[in-house]
Parts: C-alpha cells; sequence; structure tokens
C-alpha cells in the first residue's frame, strides 16, 4: 500500500538494525480502576495504586522519560473541571497531588484530550473547549502546558489551535491540520511559543489523532483516521526549519492492530513499543523496518492487560522479584515465531531448508 507521509526532507539510507530484545523500559497504564507497571513482555508487574476513591476513577495517565508517572482521575459523567491528578514518583512514592486547571472563557470543557509528561514535571494536555451559542457553536481547540510539581503555576499555558500534544525530551510536538511540528531548542520549553520546526506532513484525506517521538529520536508513530497506527524508523528530529536534517527512512509500515487502536508509545530507546486496541493494552517490539507492511515486528505482541488502557513507555521502577500475571489477565511470554523461506525450489529440498524460530528469552521452546 502507498504510504500516507510527507516529509521536510525525504532520502534512501540504509534499514536501521533492531534486535529482537526487550529494553529496560517499563509500561505504565490502567487496569480496571488501578494503575500498573509491567516490563514489555509482561512477566514482571507491579500495581502502582489501587482505585482512585472518592467516587472517582482513573481516566487518563502518562509517564516521564526518567519514570515519574501523572493520573487523572475524575467522577464518571462528572464535568472535566473536577479534574484530579496524582503525581508518582519513578519508584513510585506520591510526589503531589492537585487538580488539572483551565483557562476560563468558555461553557463547556472536554481535557486532556492528549497527556504527556516531562522529567521535571511539566505536562501538556489537549483540550476542546466550546460555547453552545445557537445558531452557531464556537469551539477552541489547543494545548495546556503547566507544572504538576512543585513549584505550581496553577494557571496553564494555553497554545491555541496546537492540537494533540506530546513531547520529544522536553520538546511540545504538536499537530496542526495536517501537519506535525515541534518546538525548537530553547529555555522555557515547554513553556515557550507555539511550534516553530516542521516535521512530517500528512495528504488530505487522513486525520492525525496523535504521535510519539522516542527519546533517542529514531522512531516515531502516527495515530491516523481514529484506528490506524503507523511507525517509521527516523535519522535527525530537526531543530530548524527548514531544517535539510529530517530523514524518514525507508520500511515504515501499518501496526498489525486488532479494531480501533490508539495510544501508541514508544520506548526511550526506540527499541519498545505499547498501544491500546480491543485485545487492551499490548506491548511488542519495534517493526524491523524492512519494507514488510503490515510490519514484521521484533518481539511478538503481548496482552499486558485485557482490560487495560492509555498506556504510556518510561523508566519507572519495578521491583524485583516480581512474576507475571494480574494487571488486568494479561501477562506471559509470546509464543516462538517460525519464519520460513517465502520461496523453496524443489531441489532444495534433497538438502533440507533452514526454519529460523524466534523466541523471546532462552529456554525450552515448546
Amino acid at each position: 500500500m502507498s504510504r500516507v507521509w510527507w516529509v521536510v526532507s525525504f532520502v534512501l539510507v540504509a534499514m536501521i538494525s533492531v534486535v529482537g530484545t526487550a529494553s529496560a523500559a517499563t509500561v505504565s497504564y490502567i487496569s480496571g480502576n488501578e494503575l500498573w507497571l509491567s516490563n514489555p513482555t509482561g512477566t514482571q508487574k507491579k500495581k502502582l495504586s489501587g482505585p482512585a476513591g472518592d467516587g472517582r476513577v482513573w481516566t487518563e495517565q502518562a509517564q516521564a522519560d526518567n519514570g515519574k508517572i501523572v493520573a487523572v482521575r475524575r467522577e464518571p459523567g462528572k464535568i472535566v473541571q473536577l479534574n484530579s491528578f496524582t503525581l508518582f514518583g519513578p519508584a513510585g512514592a506520591v510526589l503531589q497531588e492537585g487538580s488539572l486547571t483551565h483557562e476560563n472563557g468558555w461553557t463547556n470543557y472536554a481535557y486532556p484530550v492528549s497527556l504527556d509528561l516531562t522529567d521535571d514535571g511539566v505536562a501538556v494536555y489537549g483540550f476542546s473547549n466550546y460555547n453552545p451559542t445557537f445558531p452557531v457553536w464556537t469551539f477552541n481547540r489547543g494545548t495546556y502546558v503547566r507544572t504538576v510539581e512543585k513549584p505550581f503555576i496553577l494557571q496553564p499555558l494555553e497554545i491555541t489551535d496546537w492540537e494533540w500534544p506530546t513531547l520529544y525530551r522536553d520538546r511540545l510536538v504538536a499537530t496542526q491540520g495536517q501537519q506535525i511540528w515541534l518546538q525548537s531548542p530553547g529555555e522555557g520549553r515547554p513553556f515557550a511559543p507555539e511550534p516553530d520546526v516542521g516535521f512530517l506532513i500528512v495528504p488530505d484525506g487522513y486525520t492525525i489523532n496523535r504521535t510519539d517521538v522516542s527519546a533517542n529520536g529514531k522512531v516515531i508513530g502516527l495515530e491516523l483516521n481514529y484506528n490506524t497506527i503507523e511507525l517509521y524508523s527516523v535519522t535527525g528530529v530537526p531543530d530548524v526549519t527548514p531544517s535539510g536534517e529530517t530523514i524518514v527512512n525507508p520500511g515504515g509500515c501499518v501496526l498489525p492492530t486488532q479494531g480501533e487502536a490508539s495510544h501508541i508509545t514508544v520506548s526511550q530507546d526506540g527499541k519498545d513499543i505499547a498501544w491500546e486496541d480491543d485485545r487492551g493494552v499490548v506491548s511488542a517490539g519495534v517493526p524491523d523496518f524492512a519494507g514488510a507492511d503490515p510490519c514484521n515486528l521484533t518481539r511478538q505482541p503481548v496482552v499486558l492487560a485485557a482490560n487495560g488502557k492509555y498506556p504510556s513507555i518510561g523508566n519507572a521502577t519495578l521491583s524485583t522479584g516480581g512474576g507475571g500475571g494480574g494487571g488486568g489477565e494479561g501477562g506471559g511470554v509470546a509464543a516462538p515465531v517460525p519464519t520460513v523461506p517465502a520461496k523453496v525450489k524443489a531441489a532444495g529440498l534433497k538438502k533440507g531448508i533452514w526454519i529460523t524460530v524466534k523466541v523471546a528469552k532462552a529456554g525450552k521452546v515448546a
């Protein structure tokens, strides 16, 4: 199938080599009304928090590169102005609690539409507010930026018209129309002016829902049309526009998901991914970017939580000696995956053929 991106600068380069082993990253997610952590293979898990309490439920969460986690809770069916948050440290200690805030002047508020967190406790979250004034409704969409770790800045910085915010390190990544932009390096980010560095352009006919760029700048995931995730190998995240430095390598592909897919998250070292689809929270290795479409993943998908949602990858601490299971009835090691040659000549059958079998870890293959 044809690819759905245009880029600031596109050149053909050698494919990157990815080893099919999981990184030391940690996937955080919501399962039922609890917060959980898991390693990418689902063999080690830890409950971060039980039910939200006070009639509230955990609704969204995000993990910083260094393992801090901000989790949002509210009463089902209540207005979002009652959003509360808890900030957890990398080892699970509660660092701060409070309420997410918004700019005044609107009748109805919807946030966080997207959520991410810097290492030093600055949250970026999308909003979609409106005034239902007959006969014309007025809408206001964009990004809020505010601290969730002391010292507090309670009133958020509003960046209008830049939607679906995520972070590349501490630089805001956001979309506007069919374009993906990010903030240039500099003091104050993500408390900085609107994104000013062009990254990618998506052709008409596609809706950008969200993006995620690995902290090492080598992998980007795109959510398109509310049901599709695509992954690309990237060389050189731009610092200025025009950059002439952004390279989207060949071999981009569509992630093999089930049903509606969302919340793509990429590990900091660009080795692991996690997302949410009809199975729950799913983790896998990144694609090999060798040209297969759908993606040929370097580690086969594992369901971490069958009722899970809102995954985010960072470096939170998992307790030693933990086991699989729990966390929404997910977990376990992926089954061995054989790779058979696409073409076999009859003469070759006399000598036999090589079949490669990929396993998650050393040991007896059942």
